[in-house]
């Protein structure tokens, strides 16, 4: 599995961070600002910490992506249309089983338990039409199967536009 952390240059008006550091491991959107950096919690801090790297993070503007339900809420109503399916979630202090009470895992249930109770969700689990893994956590980390980015690269564009600019993007 490959980790990125999902991130938005807010200044349009320089390169973008990934042309900018001649990287060609990122993920991009189809916003060319709209982009996903290889992730590991070690090294993304002491690569956050080196002073060209920071200071493009501050003069660029750039935003880290952080979910709240509100936004898994949005990227589940559009799911189907993603040809994404919902296969796992992990909340904050509840097991799965515990918030379906009974019910089968299901997007509609899951939007409604988002809207109607106090559960903090974690982390999503989807199967791509591919049978490929994508998962998608609250501090703006995609966890995806490395086959991904050979099958479903347009909908990892997509995925990174959706979680920094909403689902209008795409729709």
């Amino acid at each position: 599995m490959l980790f990125y952390k999902v991130c938005l240059q807010e200044n349009k008006e320089t390169l973008p961070m990934y042309e900018q550091l001649g990287r060609t491991d990122f993920l991009i959107g189809n916003c060319p600002n709209s982009y996903a950096i290889p992730y590991s919690p070690e090294y993304f801090a002491k690569w956050l910490n080196k002073s060209q790297i920071f200071s493009i993070f501050i003069h660029d503007s750039i935003k880290q992506a952080l979910l709240n339900n509100n936004k898994f809420y949005q990227i589940f109503s559009i799911s189907e249309s993603l040809k994404l399916n919902i296969i796992d979630c992990q909340f904050k202090n509840v097991e799965l089983t515990d918030v379906l009470e009974g019910e089968d895992l299901d997007v509609e249930i899951l939007n409604y338990v988002l809207k109607n109770r106090n559960y903090r969700l974690l982390k999503a689990t989807f199967r791509s039409e591919n049978n490929l893994i994508i998962s998608i956590k609250r501090n703006g980390v995609i966890e995806i199967d490395e086959r991904v980015l050979e099958k479903d690269t347009e909908l990892i564009k997509n995925l990174v536009d959706i979680l920094n600019l909403g689902c209008g993007v795409v729709l």
